[in-house]
């Protein structure tokens, strides 16, 4: 089990004793780690970085993501890290995609308009997502919002 807590992880064995702490300098933790199939943990630090640590807590890799995070990594079947990001800049908010190779390098990115608020990889690496991209309209001092949904298939 694992616990983010005074902005360092904890490592908690299955006696409830602390196996470890990983406690980085300058920087902090808000979001519980991934755990990958081969035991390594991925997980968000401020201010956009993402970290890899073996089984052990020893740190493996870091690496600068785009912006500022809104959920956990996520660790795919095939060991590729999947982070998604954010740049809040209100009303032309950006959100990324970003997909690492097990050893932190990228492989590739997906750039779209609107915040990415919730994202999951599928068993198959297809990866879904939601957005809150909206058109506004002013008119007579009143914001107007119309919500549109987008969808590549069925629903």
């Amino acid at each position: 089990m694992y616990i983010c807590y005074g902005a360092a992880l904890h490592a908690i064995s299955p006696n409830s004793e602390l196996k470890w702490t990983y406690k980085p300098e300058r920087t902090s933790i808000h979001v519980s780690p991934s755990l990958g199939k081969d035991g390594k943990l991925c997980l968000n630090r401020t201010p956009n970085l993402l970290s890899c640590l073996d089984a052990d807590g020893n740190e493996l890799w870091n690496v600068e993501i785009k912006g500022t995070k809104l959920q956990a990594p996520i660790i795919g079947n095939d060991g590729r890290i999947m982070q998604v990001c954010y740049e809040s800049n209100y009303p032309k908010d950006k959100s990324w995609i970003q997909i690492f190779t097990p050893e932190g390098k990228i492989q590739w990115e997906y750039a779209t308009e609107g915040l990415i608020v919730s994202a999951y990889l599928a068993d198959d690496n297809l990866i879904y997502f939601i957005t809150n991209i909206v058109n506004r309209k002013k008119s007579k001092n009143c914001l107007y919002t119309d919500w549109e949904v987008q969808a590549i298939g069925e629903i």
